[in-house]
């Protein structure tokens, strides 16, 4: 109704806002409306062009930047974005520069969820296969932990051994749970007593580090970058890599490739892509559970004596 009456009264900057509130309106109802939402937020920015209105196209811009974002489109979203930013610099507005901004800097983000964490039983192997990441859901890594402690007590569920699927997904601390960033799903799988081996894919950042860490036998896809500094306590991080190694990791920052890893020695093999990494993870834990258990736990040692430390470290760590 708003726009009818701007356009009845011939007024174009009011036309064109009402256009702009309207593609939010679209855009925030229960059920989305997308593409209305970005033919109006298009339609504003052709009006603003018409008059010249550098301000009202940033506005416009970054409604169509918005628009795209929320339908989930990381090309278009970027695109949009970029547009917004460049229009906002010419008009020397601020507040509308920083919106833009912002926007660009979230592009990354588009489309980011938390995931559930898995837990798979192999029962002729006795192995217990634990799928994660970042952005796992508290429920499931409560529910992930909880079935493996009563697994150990229950009658004809016999594990010995624990392979460890990490996915590092980059986010902000707020989309992370709280078992994820606070180090308390890490204590929660030492605590079970069950030698890990770990294989990592994306990109390390955050308590992805610490997940990967706590394995007892590393490996990683070639195509996975750690980002430093390194994440979670560093007092125990001398003992687990070396001191001369831990230092690197905690004053260097910027990304390091997998294979420049296993030569500093933080993880153990590097394989061609994820999937070959989590198929090695798993047979190496099928190997490990094919000991009794004395030996398992003498290996657990020999392989990575300060991952406990390591692991019951997160209990005091920000506190």
């Amino acid at each position: 109704a708003a726009v009818a009456l701007f356009q009845e009264a011939g007024d174009k900057s009011g036309e064109a806002s009402a256009m702009v509130a309207l593609a939010c309106a679209h855009v925030a109802q229960a059920q989305k409306q997308f593409d209305d939402g970005l033919t109006a937020a298009q339609g504003a920015l052709a009006i603003f062009k018409e008059k010249g209105d550098k301000s009202g196209q940033a506005l416009a811009a970054s409604t169509v930047a918005m628009a795209l974002m929320l339908k989930e489109d990381p090309p278009e979203t970027e695109k949009a974005a970029k547009e917004a930013v460049a229009i906002a610099k010419e008009s020397t507005d601020g507040i509308m520069e920083a919106y833009a901004s912002s926007l660009l800097h979230s592009v990354p983000l588009v489309g980011v969820s938390q995931t559930p964490a898995r837990l798979l039983y192999q029962p002729d192997v006795s192995l217990a296969v634990v799928e994660c990441s970042d952005l796992s859901t508290q429920d499931s890594c409560e529910a992930v932990v909880q079935n493996l402690h009563n697994w150990q007590t229950r009658k004809g569920i016999d594990i010995k051994a624990l392979a460890l699927y990490i996915e590092g997904r980059p986010c902000p601390a707020s989309m992370q749970c709280h078992a994820i960033k606070t180090g308390a799903f890490i204590m929660g799988l030492r605590s079970l007593g069950f030698p890990i081996s770990g294989a990592i894919s994306g990109k390390v950042t955050g308590p992805a580090w610490g997940m990967f860490l706590a394995s007892d036998y590393r490996m990683a896809s070639a195509d996975t970058v750690f980002y430093c500094p390194i994440w979670g306590p560093p007092e125990c991080l001398p003992d687990l890599v070396g001191p001369a190694v831990a230092t690197h990791l905690l004053m260097s920052t910027g990304p390091m490739s997998a294979l420049t890893m296993l030569e500093m020695g933080v993880i153990n093999q590097v394989h061609k892509d994820k999937e070959h990494a989590q198929r090695s993870a798993n047979e190496f834990g099928k190997r490990v559970a094919a000991f009794p258990g004395i030996a398992m736990r003498q290996t657990m040692g020999l392989m990575s004596p300060d991952v406990e430390r390591y692991a019951l470290s997160f209990g005091q760590w920000g506190k």
